[in-house]
């Protein structure tokens, strides 16, 4: 689970899942003590419809818990909360249901077992029920796109000092990864949605020329294996895409977006240190569904383009950009280029 951005008050409510809630809880709460009763008076057994509703209205108690500590976003974690409920719940409704007193003498040993069953039966299929009804780690189904967003290296090494940002000595006109970023189409996004920590022998399997070639960290000289921005943009944002690390990354890598000429070294724009937004965004040819991001409203920094989600939760394809998400866009008509 992530909260968004803006905090709980900007929370959209979803009454989907609020009629969804009220029938597994209603089914369970209600339904199964109805069952019983009719099981109860097949087997001439003195239970009240009204006393079996008050004991599975207990029964639920130990759930309240559960509710809280599974917003901890840890799968395994949610899984055992809600099996201990469960237990729990199920071990309350034996010892006060269960045919075991002399009320039971006439049953045969069979019918017992058959109640017993169906108690344990029922509170096992809520806990399934509401573990994947509710708290599903499928982060993927939790946003609506993926951001990536591309850095512009003269900007962003602009006044940086070259000992704490050793790579900003050998800074390019070309665009590098920043990030690719969940998010919902309001503008928000879910942030640090698992405590799984970054692999860094990913970065070898994948291929280190890769990373140096598309996502360099400018904190680490040439060649340095320093991890600080692939790290930071896994534990923030992968965590939050449903994808496994290895994924992440690939996924990330396989969209870097080319820079145009145009703001290359290869385009001759570069030696009057401007070029019109238009151009740009025509150089791009994203239909125009690009956020640029200036300093001080026109020093190129960063470009950020919108992705789909598919199934699998990996970026499906470029998409137009949502209102939200435009709106970001900081840069004026006439964009300035560090060289």
């Amino acid at each position: 689970m992530a909260i968004r951005s803006g905090g709980l008050d900007d929370a959209d409510p979803d009454m989907s899942l609020l009629v969804h809630a009220m029938v597994v809880v209603y089914a369970y709460g209600v339904g199964m003590p109805v069952v019983l009763y009719l099981l109860f008076r097949y087997y001439k057994m003195v239970f009240t419809l009204v006393d079996l509703l008050c004991l599975f209205g207990y029964s639920l108690a130990p759930f309240l818990p559960a509710v809280a500590l599974c917003t901890i976003p840890i799968n395994w974690f949610a899984w055992v909360v809600l099996a201990t409920s469960a237990t729990v719940s199920s071990v309350l409704l034996l010892q006060n249901i269960a045919p075991i007193g002399p009320a039971s003498n006439h049953l045969t040993k069979e019918a017992k077992m058959l109640i017993r069953a169906f108690i344990l039966f029922g509170g096992f299929f809520f806990l399934f029920a509401i573990k994947i009804s509710f708290y599903q780690q499928k982060i993927s189904h939790g946003f609506d796109l993926y951001v990536l967003a591309m850095s512009y290296q003269p900007e962003f090494c602009h006044g940086k000092n070259y000992q704490e940002y050793p790579g900003c000595s050998m800074s390019k006109p070309i665009l590098t990864i920043h990030g690719l970023w969940p998010e919902w189409s309001d503008g928000s996004w879910p942030s640090s949605c698992s405590i799984e920590s970054f692999d860094p022998d990913l970065v070898y399997k994948i291929g280190t020329k890769r990373f140096y070639l598309y996502w360099p960290d400018v904190k680490a000289g040439q060649g340095v294996p320093r991890y600080g921005l692939w790290e930071h943009e896994w534990v923030k944002h992968g965590t939050c895409s449903g994808l496994s690390q290895a994924d992440y990354f690939k996924a990330t890598l396989d969209n870097s977006i080319p820079t145009p000429g145009i703001i290359s070294a290869e385009g001759s724009v570069l030696s009057e240190g401007s070029v019109s937004k238009q151009s740009l965004l025509d150089a791009f040819g994203y239909g125009g569904s690009l956020v640029t991001i200036c300093n001080n409203r026109k020093f190129l920094s960063e470009v950020r383009v919108c992705f789909g989600v598919s199934n699998n939760g990996s970026p499906s394809g470029q998409i137009p950009c949502p209102s939200e998400i435009m709106s970001q866009d900081s840069c004026s008509s006439d964009i300035k280029l560090r060289v």
